[in-house]
C-alpha cells in the first residue's frame, strides 16, 4: 500500500484520534462467507442467482433491471425470500473482524448481509446497529460507541425493505425514510471518510451530495477511497475534485498497513487525550462511560496553552489578534497571551473568584453587558490562578453528555481545589444546578459568564440563592492606552494610524459603546452599523449570504451549528457556489470555532443585519430550512441530539424569537408558517405545541393558543411549561368572560388546581413563578366576577406565602406580586398585572 508522506501522515492522524467514519462497500466481504458457505454474491452475483431462479441467461444486465424483471415474474416476496438465503447468517472473515479492533466515529455499509455486524462482535467499542430505512438519526454518542448504519437495509430486518435500486430509494425517498442517507452526505462534506470495498460509484449518495460538490474542496483533500483498481488521470482528477484522495490497495493490504503503523489494535481507551492530564493508572480504572466523559474534559495550564499559541506561524497568530479585536470570541491561547487587554474591572476577578470558592459557592458568574469584555476577563482570570498553582482549571465541552460523570472523575483523579469554566450557560442551562453536589464532592466550584439581562430574567432563579456573581462594568480611562497599542500593532487601519495619540484616544473616548463596538468604531472614521452594512453588502453572491443567515441564526442561538447542519441547510435550495467556497467568502465574518460550530462574529452583527438588510420571508425559509435538519432524528428531538444541538431546535421554534423577527417586519402573523410547515413532522414533540400556543397567545388569538398548548400536554403531559402557560391562559380568558358565563368558574377550578399542584413542588424550577401566576391572575378573575371579598382574602393568603417565597429566592416578579396583593388586601386597590405577554 504506498501513499505519499504528506497524505500517510493525514491519515494516520486522524486514526489514531478516532476521527474517521468508516464506509464499507461489497468489496471488504472477501474471504466472508455465507450459511451455506459460500461466498457472499456481489452485484453481479446476485443478478446471475436472480436470472437462474427465473431461468434464464445472464447477459450482463444491471442489478436493477433484473431485480425489475424478477419482481414482475415472480414477485416480491420470492426476492426477499433470496435475499435472506444468500446474506443472512454470514460468516466474516479475519480481516473484516481486524477492521473493528480500532475506533471509528461512524459506520457505513451499503452491503445488506449481516457479516459486517458479526464482524463487530469483536469490536473494541460497543456497536449499535441502525436500519438506514427505518431507523430514524441518533447523534454519536461517543468514542467508546460507533453506530453501524446499514443504509440500504439489512438482511435480518426484510420487512422494513432492501434497496439495490434508485427505484428502491425513490420509494424510501417518498416516504421520507432516507435520514441517513442525508447524514452520511452530512458526513461526506465535514468529515474525514474512508472508503473501503467500493468504488465510490454509489447513486443514491451522489443523488445526495451531488447538488452541492461543485467547488466545495478543490484538491486539498479530506476523505480517503481505498481500492486495488488502476483508475485513469480523469477518475482520479474528478475523486480529487469531491475531496477524496484515492490509495490503490487491496483491503487486505490496508489491515496490514494499520498493523504496522498503528499496532495489531487500538482502543478508546488508547487514544483518551485531554491534554495528558490523565495518567495510565487513571485511565486503567476508567470505564467505557468514563472514556465518553473524559473526553469532554479539557485541563488549562498557561505554560502549555503559551506553548500552543506560539507553536502557530506568526501571520495564524496575528489573524487570531484581529479576529479578537474584531469581535469574536476568544480562545484559551489567545487569552494566555499579552494580546488581550487586562481591562481595569478585571484585575481583581482572579481574588474573587478565589474568595467564591473559599465561600463554599458552587457557581461563580461573571455578568456584563454583551461585548463587554466579561468573557475574555473572566478565562485570563482562570489563566491566571492555574498559573498560581492555587487551581486546577478546566473546561468541560459544551456536548458534554454528563456533568456529574466528569465531576466524578475529577473526583476520582484527586483532591485539589478545581475551577471547572462553563463557556456556554444558556446551552447547559439550569441543569447545572442539579450537578451542585458533584462539584462539591470533586472539591470544585463552576465559573461562567451571562449577560446582566439574561441572568436576571432566568438565572436567578436557578442560581441565584447558591451562585456568587462579579458585575463587570464598560472599560474606562485607564484602558485606553493598553487597547489603542493592540489596535496599532494588530488592526489594519492606515486612517486611524496616521491621527495622533491625542486624536486616537479621543476616537475611542468619543464611543459610547460596549468594547466590541468601541474598537471598531476607533478605527474606522464611520459608526459601528455602517461597517456592519459594508461587510454584508461586500459579500460577493447570496449564497455567501444565504450561510451567514444560518450562522448568524445560530449565533442568536448561542449554540452555533455544527458544519453537517450548516452544509444541509445551505443546500436546501439550488446555490451559485459550493458550501465551502461560501465559508471562505465569510471569512472574518463567520467561523468555525474549536467545537467545530459555525458561529457569526457577534449577535450586534447578526440583529443589525435582520433588521436592515435581510427580507423577512428569506429569514423564515432558512429557519425552516434549519428545522428540516432535525426532521431525521426521533421525537422528542431534544433527546437525541447534543446539548448545543437541542438549544439550536429550541431557539428555532422559540415564540419570542420567531415573533421578535416578525414584528421587525411589521408582519406580527408572519412566524406561523414556521409551525405550520412542521405539524405533521413534530406532532409528538410537546415543545413544538407549546411554543406554538405561546404564539398564538402573543397574537391575542387564546382559542387557538389553549388549543396548541392542550396538544403540547398530550404529547408531553408531564411538561410543566406547557401546564404552566395553559394555566395562565385559563385564567385570563375567564377574567375576560361574562359573569353568567359558566365555563369561567371550571377554567378557573381547573387552573388554581394545576398551578396549586405546581406550586407546592419545592424541587420544581421553571422560567416563572406558579404562586405569582395564582396571585396575579386568580385575584383577578376573583374581581371580575364579583367575589371581591374572596379575591382580598386570597389576596391576604397569596402575599402571606409570596412574602416565604421571598426568602428564598431574589425576584422582581415575586417583590412585585407581593405588594400589589399587600395593596389590595389592606386597601382594597387594584393594580392588574396585564397579561404579561
Amino acid at each position: 500500500m504506498e501513499m505519499n508522506a504528506s497524505t500517510e501522515e493525514l491519515l494516520l492522524a486522524q486514526i489514531k484520534q478516532g476521527q474517521v467514519v468508516l464506509a464499507l462497500g461489497a468489496g471488504v466481504n472477501g474471504g466472508s462467507t455465507n450459511r451455506r458457505n459460500n461466498a457472499i454474491a456481489d452485484s453481479g452475483e446476485l443478478a446471475n442467482i436472480l436470472c437462474s431462479e427465473m431461468g434464464v441467461q445472464y447477459g450482463s444486465e444491471s442489478l436493477s433491471e433484473v431485480i425489475s424483471a424478477f419482481e414482475s415474474r415472480l414477485g416480491r416476496p420470492a426476492f426477499e425470500k433470496i435475499i435472506i438465503r444468500e446474506f443472512r447468517y454470514c460468516k466474516p472473515s479475519a480481516f473484516l473482524e481486524d477492521i473493528f479492533k480500532y475506533p471509528w466515529m461512524r459506520i457505513y455499509t451499503w452491503n445488506v448481509d449481516d457479516a459486517i455486524a458479526e464482524a463487530t462482535k469483536k469490536s473494541v467499542q460497543r456497536i449499535q446497529v441502525y436500519n438506514g430505512i427505518s431507523d430514524k438519526v441518533e447523534d454519536s454518542p461517543g468514542l467508546e460507541h460507533a453506530q453501524l448504519v446499514y443504509l440500504n437495509g439489512q438482511s435480518t430486518n426484510i420487512q422494513s425493505g432492501v434497496i439495490f435500486s434508485r427505484e428502491d430509494y425513490a420509494r424510501a425517498l417518498h416516504n421520507s425514510q432516507h435520514g441517513w442517507y442525508r447524514q452520511a452526505a452530512n458526513d461526506y462534506m465535514v468529515s474525514t471518510v474512508l472508503f473501503l470495498g467500493t468504488s465510490l460509484n454509489e447513486p443514491i449518495l451522489e443523488t445526495e451530495i451531488q447538488r452541492a460538490v461543485t467547488g466545495l474542496y478543490g484538491s486539498q483533500g479530506r476523505s480517503f477511497l481505498i481500492t486495488p483498481d488502476q483508475l485513469t488521470e480523469i477518475r482520479i482528477a474528478a475523486l480529487e475534485n469531491r475531496g477524496v484522495i484515492h490509495i490503490r490497495a487491496t483491503f487486505e493490504d490496508f489491515i496490514e498497513w494499520l498493523k504496522r503503523k498503528v499496532g495489531d489494535s487500538l482502543s478508546p481507551r488508547d487514544i483518551v487525550d485531554t491534554g495528558k492530564y490523565f495518567d495510565s493508572e487513571s485511565l486503567s480504572r476508567f470505564t467505557s462511560a468514563d472514556l465518553s466523559a473524559a473526553q469532554s474534559i479539557f485541563p488549562k495550564q498557561k505554560r502549555r496553552l503559551l506553548s500552543d499559541f506560539e507553536q502557530q506561524p506568526n501571520h495564524i497568530k496575528d489573524r487570531q489578534a484581529r479576529e479578537y479585536l474584531n469581535g469574536f470570541g476568544p480562545s484559551w491561547s489567545l487569552v494566555s497571551t499579552e494580546i488581550p487587554v487586562r481591562l481595569n474591572n478585571g484585575k481583581n476577578l482572579s481574588k474573587k473568584i478565589a474568595e467564591a470558592f473559599e465561600m463554599g459557592a458552587p457557581l461563580f458568574a461573571t455578568i456584563g453587558q454583551a461585548g463587554s469584555g466579561k468573557t475574555t476577563a473572566t478565562m485570563q482570570a482562570l489563566v491566571d490562578l492555574s498559573d498560581a498553582e492555587e487551581f486546577e482549571v478546566f473546561e468541560f465541552a459544551p456536548e458534554t453528555r454528563s456533568i456529574a460523570k466528569a465531576l466524578g472523575i475529577l473526583r476520582r483523579i484527586n483532591d485539589k481545589p478545581k475551577l471547572v469554566f462553563i463557556p456556554n450557560l444558556p446551552v447547559t442551562g439550569q441543569s447545572l444546578a442539579e450537578d451542585f453536589a458533584f462539584a462539591k464532592e470533586a472539591n470544585a466550584m463552576f465559573v461562567s459568564t451571562a449577560r446582566s439581562s439574561e441572568w436576571a430574567d432566568r438565572f436567578v432563579r436557578y442560581f441565584g440563592k447558591d451562585a456568587i456573581t462579579f458585575e463587570f462594568q464598560r472599560f474606562t480611562k485607564s484602558d485606553y492606552e493598553p487597547l489603542l497599542a493592540r489596535l496599532r500593532k494588530y488592526v489594519p487601519a492606515p486612517q486611524f494610524t496616521k491621527l495622533s495619540e491625542k486624536a486616537q484616544r479621543a476616537k475611542l473616548a468619543k464611543s459610547k459603546s460596549q468594547l466590541l463596538m468601541a474598537l471598531r468604531e476607533a478605527t474606522e472614521s464611520r459608526n459601528f452599523e455602517e461597517i456592519i452594512i459594508d461587510e454584508f453588502e461586500s459579500l460577493p453572491n447570496d449564497s455567501a449570504k444565504r450561510l451567514f443567515i444560518i450562522a448568524g441564526i445560530a449565533t442568536l442561538a448561542r449554540s452555533g451549528i455544527s458544519n453537517g447542519s450548516a452544509f444541509e441547510a445551505f443546500s436546501a435550495a439550488p446555490q451559485l457556489t459550493g458550501y465551502e467556497n461560501a465559508l471562505n467568502a465569510l471569512s472574518g465574518i463567520v467561523r468555525v470555532d474549536n467545537d467545530k460550530r459555525l458561529y457569526a462574529r457577534h449577535e450586534f452583527y447578526v440583529r443589525h443585519i435582520f433588521d436592515t438588510r435581510v427580507d423577512l420571508d428569506i429569514i423564515f425559509d432558512i429557519i425552516c430550512d434549519c428545522l428540516d435538519v432535525f426532521t431525521k432524528y426521533e421525537i422528542p428531538v431534544t433527546r437525541h441530539v447534543s446539548k448545543p444541538d437541542a438549544t439550536l431546535f429550541r431557539f428555532l421554534l422559540n415564540h419570542s424569537f420567531l415573533r421578535e423577527r416578525a414584528e421587525s417586519g411589521r408582519k406580527r402573523e408572519a412566524g406561523l408558517k414556521v409551525y405550520k410547515k412542521f405539524e405533521v413532522q413534530f406532532q409528538l414533540d410537546g415543545h413544538f405545541w407549546l411554543q406554538y400556543g405561546l404564539y398564538y397567545r402573543g397574537l391575542g388569538q387564546k382559542d387557538l393558543a389553549i388549543e396548541m398548548l392542550d396538544k403540547s400536554i398530550k404529547a408531553y403531559p408531564d411538561n410543566p411549561f406547557a401546564i404552566h402557560a395553559l394555566a395562565q391562559l385559563q385564567l385570563i380568558q375567564a377574567e375576560r368572560m361574562s359573569s353568567s358565563d359558566r365555563r369561567a368558574e371550571s377554567l378557573i377550578g381547573a387552573a388554581v388546581a394545576a398551578l396549586e399542584k405546581m406550586a407546592a413542588e419545592p424541587l420544581l424550577k421553571i422560567d416563572q413563578y406558579p404562586l405569582v401566576t395564582l396571585a396575579n391572575f386568580h385575584t383577578a378573575a376573583l374581581m371580575k366576577h364579583g367575589k371581591q371579598g374572596e379575591a382580598r382574602a386570597m389576596a391576604q393568603s397569596y402575599f402571606n406565602r409570596l412574602s416565604k417565597l421571598e426568602n428564598e429566592v431574589s425576584s422582581p416578579e415575586v417583590v412585585s406580586a407581593k405588594s400589589r396583593m399587600l395593596k389590595y388586601a389592606s386597601t382594597g386597590t387594584w393594580e392588574h398585572p396585564g397579561n404579561q405577554f
